[in-house]
C-alpha cells in the first residue's frame, strides 16, 4: 500500500556549484509567490544525509502551504556528482524535477573557493599561504594528496571541472537540467530570471530586487591575484573541460583561449592516427578513446557491446563485414613492401619505388576514413569502436591487433571468450559447422596477445558475466567510465532468464508486509490485507463468505439480465494461489482461498470465470507473475483475457506485434525492501487501434501529478475507449476492476479495448447501476483481486465522469 499522506515534495533543485552564485539565485527564486524554500537553503539530503530518511527531509518543507513549488539549493548535489548517483537519487525521488546549475568562470570559482576555505572555514593550513603559492603547487605531487594543502588544492580544482557532472545531470534529466551563467545573472538579472522561471514552469515575475548586487563576484576585466604563468597553467587545465561543458549546455564560452602546451616530438611507433588526432581536444580525457571487442560467434560479444553502449558518450558499432581487418591486411602488406631491400634497384625491378611508399600515412588515412564513414560516431562520443567476431588465422589476427594497437594508440582491445564446449553447442544449435580446434586456438591467441600487451588489452569471459553483472565492472573501470549495474543486468536478463534478482533478500525475511520466499519469489504476506490469513487460517474467509459472494454474483446477474445485459465476474488469483510451492512456509489451508471456494460454489464459466487453471497452464510457457510484483504480467493477463473471450464467444486478438519495452526496475513488492529488489520487467504496449475519448479527474490527476508525486488515487478512476476498426466486435463492454485491469495501456482494459467497439473502465469493486443504465452496455464484467475478497461489495457507488 502506498502512503497517501500529502507531503510537500521539492521539485526545484539548485544543485551547484559551490561559490557559483547559488545563494543569490535561491533568494531570487524565493521571491516568486509560487516558489517556497525550506527551513534552510542547503539541506544536502541526496548527497550527505540520505540515511536520515524522507520524513527528515520533508520536515524541512512541512510548514509551507500545499500544492506549490518547493526549492532545495544544495551545491554538494553537483560538486559530488562525478558519478551519476546523486542525479539518479533526485530523479528517482521526483522524475519531473527541474534542476538548475550555476556556472562561474573556473578560475574565479577556484579562487573564491580558496578564500572561503581560508576565511570562512578558517583552515589552519591555508592561513599563511597566498593564492599564488597555493595554485602554483606541483599538480602531479598534489594528486597524491600526501600533504593537507594538496587535498584542498585538488578540491578547489575539481569543483571547477564542470563537464562530467553536467553530463551526468543532462543524461538523467535531459532538458529538465538548465545551466545558468553567473555572469548573465549579474549583468542581466531580469531576463535571466525570466528564463529560469520559464524553465521551472511558472509565470515570470519582475522584481527590482533582482538588480541588487549583494554578492559581488570579481569583475571579468579584473586581474587575477596570480602570476601570468600560474594563470596560463590554470587556463590550460580548465579550458578543455570548460569548452566541453559549454558545448553540452549551450552556454557562451567567454574564457581566453589557452596557449597550446609544448609537445615532445612524436615517436614513430606511437604516432597518433588522424582518426585519433582529429578528436576534438575538449573531449573528456580518459585513459582510452577507442574500444575494440574481439571475439568469435556465439560468445556473447553483442551483450558486451550493448552493455558498453549504455554509457553516455560510448559508441561501439557492430560488425562491418571485416572491413577493418582488411585495412589491417593492406597496411601490413604495404609496410612489408616498403622494407624490400631491392626497392632502390632500376626501373625494371619488381620492387621499384617500394622505399617511397608512405605506408603509415596511407594507413592513417584509411583509419580516419573508417572512423568517418564506417563508424560514424555521434558528435558527443568520447569512446568509439566496433566488434569483430570472425575467426581469424594467426597472421591475420596478429596483423589486425597490431594495427589497432599502433594506429589507435589510445584504444583498449577487449578479448571476449566463452567455454569451448558451450560455444560449439551454440553454433550447432544454430545449424552452423564449428571446429573445436579453431576456437581453442582463438582463445590461445587472445591470451598470448593480451599477455604481451597488458596495458592495452583486457580479457573477459561470457561464462563469468552471464550470471553476474559485476564480472563486467573491471572492463568499465579500465575504460574509466561509470558502471550502471541495473542497466547491465537488464541486458543480461534477456539472455539469461534465470538471472537472480538484484538485491534479493534472504529467504524467509519479511519487510513492510512482504515475504521473501524460495528462489527470489516475493509475496504479499501481512500488512493491511493480511493476505497470508486466506491460506493459514480457516476463519479468515469461510464458507459463509463464499456463499455471500455467490449470492451477490447471482443478484447482479439477475438484475442486469432484466436490462438485457450479460454479466460475468472474474477473480484475479493472488500470487500465493498460483505459486504456493515458492512460498517456503506452510500453507495449511492453501485449498480454501477465495477463488477456489467461489469456483466450487459457482462452477462453470457462465457467471464466475475461474482463471486459476488458465494461469497455471500459461505458466508452463513462462512465469505469469514477476517475482517481485503482486500483479500478473502480460502473459498472465493474456491468459485471463483469452478465457474471457472464449466465454463471450469472441476471437481474442493477437498482440505479438505490439511494441514491447522494459528495464530493470523495482516493482511494487521489490520496492518494499531496503535496498529495493531489482528485476527486469517487460511491458507490452497493447493499446494501438483503440483511442481514449474520456478520462475523468482522478485519471488526469494521476497522470499529471499523482504518479509523479507518489500519491495516486485509484478508486473512482474512469476511462472511456472507442475502437473504430471494421473488425472490432460491435458490443459495448463495461469493466469494473482494479490494478489487474488498469486504465494504462498494457493490461486487461487495453486488451478489451482492442477487441470491442467501446470499453468503459471503472476502478471499483462495486457496480454503479446508475452509470450502467445510462450507458446500457451489452456486457458488464467485474474483476477483483483475490486479496480484497474479505470485504463484500455493497454496490452503493457512483463514479464521477468529470
Amino acid at each position: 500500500m502506498k502512503d497517501h499522506q500529502t507531503v510537500n515534495r521539492p521539485d526545484i533543485f539548485i544543485v551547484g556549484t559551490m561559490k557559483g552564485g547559488t545563494t543569490i539565485l535561491h533568494e531570487f527564486l524565493s521571491l516568486h509567490p509560487e516558489i517556497h524554500a525550506g527551513t534552510q537553503k542547503e539541506i544536502h539530503y541526496f548527497s550527505l544525509f540520505d540515511t536520515k530518511g524522507p520524513d527528515w527531509y520533508h520536515a524541512h518543507f512541512s510548514h509551507l502551504p500545499p500544492d506549490q513549488h518547493y526549492l532545495d539549493a544544495s551545491p554538494t548535489y553537483f560538486d559530488m556528482a562525478n558519478e551519476p548517483v546523486i542525479p539518479r537519487r533526485i530523479h528517482d525521488y521526483n522524475p519531473d524535477a527541474r534542476v538548475i546549475m550555476m556556472a562561474r568562470d573556473p578560475i574565479d570559482r577556484a579562487l573564491s573557493h580558496f578564500n572561503h576555505l581560508r576565511k570562512i572555514n578558517k583552515i589552519e593550513a591555508l592561513r599563511s599561504i597566498s593564492p599564488e603559492e597555493f595554485f602554483s603547487r606541483d599538480l602531479e605531487a598534489a594528486v597524491s594528496q600526501i600533504h593537507q594543502i594538496d587535498m584542498y588544492l585538488m578540491q578547489c580544482l575539481n569543483f571547477s571541472l564542470y563537464f562530467r557532472k553536467a553530463h551526468n545531470y543532462r543524461t538523467v534529466f535531459g532538458d529538465r537540467f538548465l545551466a545558468v551563467e553567473n555572469e548573465s545573472l549579474s549583468q542581466d538579472p531580469q531576463q535571466t530570471m525570466e528564463r529560469i522561471f520559464r524553465h521551472i514552469g511558472v509565470d515570470p515575475i519582475r522584481d527590482e530586487r533582482f538588480g541588487e548586487r549583494k554578492y559581488s563576484h570579481q569583475d571579468k576585466n579584473a586581474t587575477y591575484p596570480l602570476s601570468p604563468e600560474t594563470t596560463e597553467r590554470l587556463n590550460n587545465l580548465f579550458n578543455p573541460n570548460y569548452n566541453a561543458f559549454c558545448k553540452l549546455t549551450g552556454l557562451p564560452n567567454r574564457r581566453p583561449a589557452a596557449k597550446p602546451a609544448a609537445k615532445p616530438a612524436p615517436r614513430p611507433a606511437t604516432k597518433a592516427s588522424p582518426a585519433a588526432a582529429a578528436r576534438a581536444p575538449d573531449k573528456p580525457t580518459g585513459p582510452f578513446e577507442q574500444a575494440f571487442i574481439i571475439s568469435y560467434p556465439h560468445a556473447g560479444a553483442g551483450i558486451v557491446q550493448e552493455a558498453l553502449n549504455t554509457v553516455p558518450g560510448i559508441c561501439i558499432r557492430g560488425g562491418n563485414g571485416g572491413v577493418l581487418v582488411g585495412v589491417a591486411q593492406l597496411a601490413a602488406g604495404l609496410d612489408k613492401a616498403q622494407r624490400q631491400k631491392d626497392g632502390a634497384a632500376g626501373p625494371g625491378s619488381a620492387w621499384f619505388g617500394a622505399p617511397e611508399i608512405q605506408a603509415r600515412a596511407f594507413a592513417d588515412k584509411l583509419s580516419a576514413g573508417f572512423v568517418d564513414h564506417v563508424l560514424r560516431p555521434p558528435k558527443d562520443s568520447h569512446i568509439i569502436g566496433c566488434t569483430e567476431t570472425r575467426l581469424m588465422p594467426r597472421p591475420e589476427f596478429v596483423a589486425y591487433c597490431n594495427y589497432l594497437r599502433l594506429r589507435f594508440p589510445r584504444a583498449l582491445l577487449i578479448f571476449n571468450t566463452r567455454d569451448t564446449g558451450r560455444v560449439i553447442a551454440a553454433n550447432r544449435a544454430s545449424g552452423e559447422v564449428a571446429n573445436e580446434h579453431e576456437y581453442a586456438r582463438a582463445d590461445q591467441l587472445f591470451r598470448k596477445f593480451a599477455a604481451a600487451h597488458p596495458d592495452r588489452c583486457i580479457e573477459i569471459a561470457y561464462d563469468d558475466y552471464i550470471g553476474n553483472e559485476a564480472a563486467l565492472k573491471p572492463l568499465f573501470d579500465r575504460l574509466g567510465v561509470p558502471f550502471n549495474a541495473a542497466a547491465v543486468r537488464s541486458i543480461l536478463a534477456r539472455a539469461n532468464p534465470n538471472l537472480p534478482l538484484l538485491n534479493m533478500p534472504e529467504r524467509g525475511r519479511i519487510e513492510n508486509g512482504v515475504l521473501s520466499g524460495r528462489d527470489g519469489w516475493l509475496f504479499l504476506w501481512t500488512g493491511s490485507n493480511n493476505v497470508h490469513r486466506y491460506y493459514t487460517q480457516d476463519d479468515h474467509f469461510t464458507d459463509k463468505h463464499a456463499r455471500d459472494w455467490a449470492d451477490l454474483l447471482t443478484a447482479r446477474r439477475d438484475r442486469l439480465a432484466g436490462l438485457g445485459i450479460r454479466y460475468l465476474h472474474m477473480t484475479a488469483p493472488d500470487k500465493l494461489s498460483v505459486y504456493p510451492e515458492h512460498v517456503g512456509r506452510p500453507l495449511p489451508h492453501h485449498d480454501r482461498h477465495p477463488a477456489r471456494l467461489l469456483a466450487q460454489l459457482v462452477p462453470g464459466n457462465d457467471l464466475n470465470l475461474d482463471v486459476l487453471p488458465d494461469l497455471r497452464a500459461a505458466d508452463l510457457e513462462g512465469p505469469v507473475f514477476y517475482k517481485s510484483d503482486s500483479h500478473w504480467n502480460f502473459r498472465g493477463c493474456q491468459a485471463a483475457y483469452r478465457r474471457l473471450c472464449e466465454t463471450l464467444g469472441v476471437a481474442p486478438r493477437d498482440f505479438s506485434d505490439r511494441k514491447v519495452g522494459g528495464k530493470a526496475m523495482a516493482l511494487d513488492l521489490g520496492n518494499k525492501f531496503s535496498p529495493p529488489v531489482i528485476e527486469e520487467a517487460r511491458f507490452t504496449h497493447v493499446l494501438r487501434d483503440a483511442r481514449r475519448v474520456l478520462a475523468n479527474g482522478p485519471v488526469r490527476y494521476n497522470e499529471e501529478t499523482g504518479f509523479r508525486q507518489g500519491s495516486p488515487r485509484f478508486v473512482g478512476c474512469y476511462v472511456h475507449l472507442q475502437n473504430s476498426l471494421d473488425d472490432a466486435h460491435p458490443q459495448t463492454v463495461m469493466l469494473f476492476g482494479d490494478s489487474f485491469s488498469e486504465f494504462r495501456p498494457h493490461l486487461l482494459t487495453a486488451m478489451l479495448a482492442e477487441t470491442f467497439r467501446e470499453v468503459h473502465f471503472i476502478w471499483s469493486a462495486n457496480l454503479d447501476y446508475e452509470l450502467i443504465e445510462r450507458v446500457r452496455p451489452q456486457i458488464v464484467i467485474s474483476q477483483i483481486a483475490e486479496r480484497f475478497m474479505a470485504t463484500l461489495p455493497t454496490d452503493e457507488f457512483r463514479v464521477s465522469l468529470d
